[in-house]
């Protein structure tokens, strides 16, 4: 796979990258994994779901996108403006063969893109599936179908919304405990539409950058970038808030922080959440980042950030990016320093992780930008400052 194919979407710059001419293709090209699919078992329903994100530019992109897809036979559910989280509901609620999101979801408004699911919200990838629709959308445009498919307008909201929840746990609305205030940044993107879900969990919600607005002229729909949880952070700090939550541009990524403005990392957020769902699921398995800090597991306390406290034994950094040119090249290299010559121990499950007694770090690719990802952690702050040195030295300066 090459250009805009990528390992779990398809993404680039519209309208040079990606434009309504190939959103169509694609379209077509989607019908042909689907038949594919069938062959290879129960053949599948003939209906694919489709939404968009707030960008000006998803508008007519979905519509070339539902072009394509009926003129190869296929019906559609248009659910119009939606998470990317409702599509796989949608998808698996209605049962559909599959289901595309159109959003470039964290990246600039300059992008765009699709994220493809098969029936049950299963997800198409660069392992199975991305390849198909690649080949079938650049080669020899096929006959249309006999009969066209037909496009139907779906309105998913409440369902969704009693999915969800339904697994809210309201047993502490039977105290007099107040409300808790929850300031949360939508950051002009689809988070927008989780407004009405957040109030129905009975919080307090304090929001910021609530309006749809695909230029993200506040900031960049980025959770992950420090820097975009400035304004969430001194929200929360004005407003004594007890958490914040902020999205990125589809929905289907949150960071949070806490009643001190703090970011939270999200492994640790694992960790909160796993506790809860192991006391549920007892003997289950939890499946977290190859980024994960080694206290993943741990958790105590009663505020957010005495909760967090004894899960920040170790020092971590933040994800640091590096444009780098020969991105296998680099990785291979330290490999070669830190794990063949240097003794620790590899996985390469993502990028490359690679561990000793007292630090680890991760180094991977991204998957829809020029970037090399670098995370590390370390037992003191000391030696975290002194390995992210040694380390950012070989990968050149940081963005």
């Amino acid at each position: 796979m090459a250009g805009i194919f990528k390992a779990y979407d398809v993404r680039g710059l519209y309208p040079g990258q990606l434009n309504e001419e190939l959103a169509r293709r694609v379209g077509m090209a989607f019908e042909r994994l689907v038949t594919l699919e069938g062959d290879q078992g129960a053949a599948l329903p003939r209906t694919v779901v489709v939404s968009r994100d707030m960008r000006d530019h998803s508008v007519p992109l979905s519509a070339a996108l539902c072009a394509g897809l009926t003129s190869a036979g296929l019906d559609v559910f248009d659910i119009g403006l939606a998470t990317t989280p409702m599509n796989y509901f949608a998808t698996g609620h209605l049962g559909t063969a599959g289901g595309i999101q159109v959003t470039a979801s964290h990246n600039a408004a300059e992008y765009n893109g699709l994220k493809f699911s098969l029936a049950g919200a299963v997800p198409v990838s660069g392992d199975h599936g991305i390849p198909i629709i690649e080949r079938h959308a650049l080669g020899e445009e096929p006959a249309p179908a006999a009969v066209p498919g037909r496009v139907e307008a779906r309105s998913i909201e409440a369902e969704y919304a009693e999915h969800v929840l339904s697994f809210l746990d309201r047993s502490f609305e039977a105290g007099d405990a107040p409300k808790l205030r929850l300031a949360a940044d939508a950051a002009n993107g689809m988070g927008t539409i989780y407004r009405p879900l957040l109030e129905a969990c009975g919080v307090e919600l304090l929001p910021l950058y609530f309006e749809l607005d695909g230029s993200f002229p506040n900031h960049e729909a980025n959770p992950l970038l420090p820097a975009n949880l400035r304004d969430l952070s001194a929200l929360v700090v004005e407003q004594e808030a007890d958490l914040g939550v902020s999205f990125d541009g589809d929905g289907d990524r949150a960071a949070f922080v806490d009643e001190l403005g703090e970011p939270i990392g999200s492994d640790l957020i694992t960790a909160l959440i796993a506790g809860q769902m192991l006391q549920r699921e007892s003997g289950g398995a939890v499946i977290h980042d190859i980024r994960s800090s080694l206290n993943l597991l741990r958790r105590s306390g009663r505020s957010l950030s005495e909760i967090t406290a004894p899960l920040r034994r170790y020092a971590k950094s933040s994800e640091i990016n590096f444009e780098v040119e020969d991105k296998d090249g680099t990785m291979e290299a330290l490999v070669q320093r830190y794990a063949t010559e240097g003794g620790g121990a590899l996985d390469r499950l993502d990028g490359i992780r690679i561990d000793f007694d007292d630090w680890w770090f991760n180094v991977r690719p991204s998957n829809t930008e020029p970037l090399l990802r670098l995370v590390l952690e370390a037992s003191t702050p000391e030696e975290l400052t002194a390995r992210q040195a040694e380390l950012t030295a070989q990968l050149g300066d940081p963005l």
